[in-house]
């Protein structure tokens, strides 16, 4: 009665694994990253000749292929630094688990800005 038990219930999970390799559905298969969006709604983006840049405000959500998000530490990043001594726009490239977004910050020299 034993085996026959054991040789039904091994039955009943090689046909749910063929049915799994069959659909191509992989329970174990990992919901891959594909993208890596910014908000730099609260970051500074402007800055003076000499500034300390910064990355205080930045919001970086991983994007899955199922759809599903989720926010990234922002120790995990590799954040270029721009040069804050040279004058004019440059673009910050944040790089994450292979993935990579980028933004825009312009330094001015605020002896050259003209008040109107």
């Amino acid at each position: 009665m034993k085996n026959k038990f054991l040789t039904i219930a091994l039955a009943a999970v090689l046909v749910v694994a063929l049915a799994l390799i069959a659909c191509g559905c992989n329970p174990q298969a990992a919901d891959k990253v594909v993208e890596i969006k910014l908000n730099t709604t609260l970051v500074t983006v402007e800055y003076e000749l000499g500034d300390a840049f910064t990355i205080g405000g930045l919001k970086v959500t991983a994007v899955y292929e199922s759809g599903k998000t989720e926010n990234v530490n922002l120790k995990e990043l590799t954040v270029s630094k721009p040069d804050m001594n040279v004058e004019g726009e440059q673009t910050i490239t944040v790089k994450w688990n292979g993935l990579e977004a980028s933004y825009k910050i312009t330094v001015i020299d605020p002896d050259k800005v003209i008040d109107n």
